[in-house]
């Protein structure tokens, strides 16, 4: 086989091999620190808006009356009435104070005083609780005291519907509920009695001027029920200035021993001049 010479390079014409770069460690990149910024300060909590403190409200109704006749027989009769009621949230308080005494000749015909006090709360949109209590005298039906005591629940059958006429309201409400009554007489003698107590109340506003008001309370006595007491009082009141008034009432009121004599013991038609506040 033949020989292939192998060719020298010269030195001189050698190419010097680069050395490998050393090895360096990385450079470690150093964030560059931002201004700090400025630390907001927490804001307190929003608190809730408080919640309106209830206020009461009071209103009054002040009535005085006098009547007289001059005949062979001279009579005066004075009567006051004062009705004041407080209402606070589903809270309401009703008083209710009336005093007459009049003369007929020399003869007292009138002379007695009664005052009563009713609570309710409301507990419903239509229905509420009640309780009443009275106290008074009569000369002339020689009941030196009377008192009575009792509650119940009542319900709002109607508030403020048009009736009749376009700006009329008619409101209405009846109550059921028992009261014990204890009566003394001027000789000493004293009874005592449970009776049920059906009640009913309407106020209709005719129109801005113009108000009838009723009321009526039926009482069957306990264990006896043809023995019954009742009371009917029906009022017009005319506005005659923003708080002056002309009022009509009649008031009529019975204890009868049974069914068969309901004749009223007491009647009344009255004319008085009211103040509302």
């Amino acid at each position: 086989m033949p020989v292939v010479p192998k060719v020298v390079t010269p030195a001189s014409e050698k190419k010097p091999v680069a050395a490998a770069p050393a090895k360096t460690k990385p450079a470690v990149k150093v964030a560059a620190k931002s201004p700090a910024k400025p630390t907001a300060k927490k804001s307190a909590p929003a608190k809730a808006p408080a919640k309106p403190k209830l206020k009461g409200k009071w209103t009054h109704d002040i009535r005085l009356g006098l009547d007289l006749r001059y005949n062979s027989v001279d009579a005066q009769t004075f009567h006051t009435r004062v009705r004041s009621s407080y209402t606070r949230g589903k809270l309401r308080n009703l008083k209710d104070i009336s005093f007459a005494y009049g003369e007929s000749g020399d003869v007292i015909s009138a002379n007695k005083l009664n005052g009563s006090m009713k609570t309710d709360v409301t507990f419903d949109p239509g229905w509420y609780l009640y309780h009443v209590g009275s106290a008074g005298y009569d000369e002339v039906r020689r009941i030196s005291l009377q008192y009575a005591i009792g509650p119940g629940v009542g319900y709002h059958l109607l508030k403020g519907k048009k009736f009749l006429f376009k700006n009329s309201k008619l409101s209405m409400d009846l109550e059921m509920g028992g009261e014990f009554q204890e009566r003394r007489s001027l000789t000493g003698a004293k009874t005592q009695k449970y009776f049920l107590r059906l009640g009913h109340e309407a106020t209709w506003d005719i129109n801005k001027d113009l108000r009838l008001s009723q009321e009526f309370d039926f009482y069957p006595q306990v264990g006896e029920l043809p023995s019954h007491r009742y009371r009917v009082e029906g009022n017009l009141a005319y506005r005659l200035v923003k708080n002056l008034s002309l009022n009509l009432t009649f008031l009529a009121q019975a204890d009868p021993r049974t069914l068969a004599d309901i004749e009223p013991d007491d009647v009344q038609v009255r004319s008085s001049l009211g103040w509302k506040f």
